[in-house]
């Protein structure tokens, strides 16, 4: 049996939910286990996580078996713990075993089950039939998977709203570890006419906002960068896809950058808290956890969700050299893995 475990959705991306499964595993040296990875390779040099279902290589492919689940995990390998430490963002908390306490860190209530109007955005009809069919039963399910005797931390005021209304359970806001990247900035080499631009970051969904963003920047003087999964197909005179980058790139593309454009559904949005750590203030749309992981006035500004007409003049109007570094570095560095962690040791 061991002494405590950590419990993770999948790490088939580099989101911000697993970077926070990944920390603790680092932090604490627990194990960690996981539905699917897509390496072969020790994570960081150090982890290697126990995989339940090896074959599952992609989110793509992960997202077509969710909803089979229920049928699939009481054949897995069922562990024992003393303290289950869970990072979900909706299914880590379905995985079965056995503990005596289990606390789980909720990034957001499963999309597809409880925000479909989000999970609709950009998805196949096929896709968005068979969720539509299934939702019914799976709130019934993710309902029962929540215990009783659980431990309920979540990232955000939103995602806490969330849970509320979802499993009609108060639960404890724990922001979520956000530190600064490490290494030397890479420049990256960019056309002539990028030597000023706003910059976008985040893999492509229909929650994103991409369809917005493409909007604003249709036939203007400005330039947009945009970095993730799938921003590479995303090209015209005014907006530059970069695809994946690496930490260090994005730093640099962070330190060079105009302002970080935030205008996705986060449940808390760290984007604009790394981009506050490196020195660059961020526009977001007054919502969700861009209310929490941004400061107006000190490391950017608001605007209405979804106005095309108040975001450029936001852009026609931002000078980022009103903010204060000083400032905006004490605002990120409320949300250090240290203090992430000291909080979080007083539930074990």
């Amino acid at each position: 049996m061991n002494k405590a475990s950590i419990y993770h959705d999948a790490l088939l991306q580099n989101g911000g939910a697993e970077k926070v499964a990944l920390l603790w595993a680092k932090r604490f040296d627990f194990p960690i286990t996981v539905l699917a990875w897509n390496m072969t390779k020790p994570i960081n040099n150090q982890i290697v996580p126990r995989v339940m279902i090896n074959w599952i290589k992609s989110q793509r492919t992960l997202e077509w078996i969710f909803p089979l689940l229920p049928a699939v995990l009481p054949f897995l390998k069922r562990e024992t713990e003393i303290v289950r430490l869970v990072s979900t963002t909706g299914m880590a908390h379905h995985f079965k075993g056995y503990w005596q306490k289990r606390i789980l860190y909720i990034h957001s209530p499963a999309r597809w089950i409880w925000d479909a109007k989000s999970f609709n955005l950009g998805r196949k009809r096929s896709q968005v039939a068979f969720a539509n069919l299934l939702r019914p039963f799976f709130k019934y399910y993710d309902r029962k998977s929540i215990k009783k005797d659980d431990i309920l931390l979540v990232n955000s005021n939103a995602t806490r709203e969330k849970v509320k209304k979802t499993y009609n359970r108060d639960s404890q806001v724990l922001f979520p570890p956000v530190a600064m990247f490490q290494g030397a900035v890479k420049k990256i080499p960019l056309p002539k006419h990028y030597e000023q631009f706003f910059l976008q970051v985040g893999r492509v969904r229909g929650y994103k906002g991409y369809d917005f963003l493409l909007d604003v920047f249709k036939d203007s003087g400005y330039r947009l960068i945009m970095v993730g999964e799938g921003t590479e197909k995303i090209q015209n005179e005014s907006i530059l896809g970069l695809g994946f980058v690496s930490e260090c790139e994005l730093a640099w593309l962070y330190e060079s950058a105009q302002a970080l454009l935030a205008v996705s559904k986060e449940d808390f949005g760290l984007t604009p808290v790394e981009a506050a750590l490196h020195g660059c203030p961020t526009i977001a749309f007054k919502q969700n956890g861009y209310l929490d992981s941004v400061r107006d006035g000190i490391s950017g500004q608001y605007i209405a969700p979804n106005d095309v007409e108040m975001m450029k003049r936001a852009l026609d109007e931002f000078d980022r050299s009103k903010y204060n570094l000083i400032k905006m570095l004490e605002f990120a560095r409320e949300f250090s893995p240290e203090n992430h962690m000291s909080k979080l040791e007083k539930y074990f």
